[in-house]
């Protein structure tokens, strides 16, 4: 099978675990078995896949590569591998934002003009905390660059994209609902370096990333820059399926919607922040993050702050999946299990939501509900 040293180490790890933990988990050897099989349709050298993580108390407990990173030069993926996560990026964003909250520096309930004066005033006005849970009412730019002729590979500059977006007619009335909008984070993105003087990568990097010991994380807000390690984006090219691959990547500079270079190891330690938080401000910062949006009429939504919440056979969880050009990417989470799955793919066919899931049913078989 393909997979790194590392990630066979990892593997040795996760085996010397020979009984169900106390969160009542299946980690034997014989339920990973049963994991690898999953993901086996993805191990083909020639052809890309997909690197799996599995988090437990804490730890990496199961790490590994499937397929090919890179095609051209036969990088194998892998466990430290970067991959773009595209919109599981989002959560990043918005603890960005719930940082700024906690020092003080920003309102939730800041009408958006207060900080962004070239968007026309709205009654009743979109809040910050309308961007964050998709209740602003704004229409998402990518789309809007698809109607007007411009496709995924076309290229437009983010501050080309907030122009558009200040003179664009709103899909609703701000709070009254839920509607997922990729605008709402690039605005966050925005939003940040307005308040804090940083770019959002710069403002991560000291705040989120460092703090972490995530080093090699990043949001990329150039899409040439020279990333050692990555794994390419890749698309079947016909629509039948998979066999012969183009390099499906983007050109766009935008981040805060997305944007984020990651990889499995390293989000152990960003899986682990969440029930040992190290970045300031205690548990109020895991629980703001974890605060779902209210409509004006009172009703609650499932998303958060750049997480979904929800359940899954009959367990509480905290995602959220990403898809951009030739990358799909899954981060799922099983609190109360202290549990969390992570499948970061590149190529554009996976579906990573469900692997992480059929990973789960079976660690997790004996607490979920059929």
């Amino acid at each position: 099978m393909v997979h790194t040293l590392r990630s066979a180490v990892a593997l040795l790890l996760a085996s010397a675990l020979l009984a169900p933990s106390s969160f009542g988990q299946d980690l034997s050897p014989g339920a990973l078995e049963r994991v690898d099989r999953v993901f086996a349709v993805e191990d083909a050298f020639g052809a890309p896949g997909m690197a799996v993580g599995i988090y437990s108390g804490g730890e990496l407990v199961y790490a590994k590569g499937f397929g090919m990173a890179n095609l051209e030069v036969g990088l194998e993926n892998g466990p430290d591998v970067l991959y773009r996560i595209g919109s599981t990026s989002k959560q990043f964003t918005a603890t960005a934002v719930a940082l700024l909250v906690l020092d003080g520096k920003l309102d939730l309930d800041a009408a958006l003009t207060e900080h962004f004066p070239e968007f026309g005033a709205n009654d009743p006005p979109i809040r910050v905390r309308d961007l964050l849970h998709h209740t602003s009412g704004i229409p998402d730019y990518i789309n809007l660059q698809f109607r007007t002729g411009g496709g995924r590979q076309a290229w437009f500059t983010p501050a080309q994209s907030l122009e558009v977006l200040a003179h664009a007619a709103l899909e609703f009335e701000p709070g009254t609902r839920f509607s997922y909008s990729n605008s709402n984070y690039l605005l966050l993105a925005e939003l940040v370096q307005r308040v804090s003087g940083q770019t959002l990568r710069d403002f991560a990097r000291e705040r989120i990333f460092d703090p972490l010991g995530m080093d090699a994380t990043r949001f990329q807000d150039r899409h040439d820059e020279v990333i050692v390690g990555r794994s390419h984006g890749y698309s079947p090219q016909t629509e039948e399926g998979r066999g012969n691959w183009k390099v499906d990547i983007t050109h766009l500079d935008h981040v805060g919607d997305g944007g984020v270079f990651t990889s499995i190891e390293e989000l152990a330690k960003w899986d682990a922040n969440f029930y040992d938080n190290r970045l300031g401000h205690g548990d109020a910062l895991l629980e703001l993050l974890q605060t779902r949006g209210v409509l004006s009429n009172g009703e609650t939504t499932t998303y958060a702050m750049g997480l979904g919440i929800a359940t899954y056979r009959g367990l509480p969880t905290v995602s959220h999946g990403g898809s951009w050009v030739g990358y799909r990417a899954e981060l799922l989470r099983f609190p109360e299990q202290h549990f969390s799955v992570a499948v970061l793919a590149n190529h554009a066919s996976a579906q990573p939501t469900s692997l992480a899931r059929r990973v789960a049913e079976i660690c997790l078989a004996d607490a979920m509900t059929e």
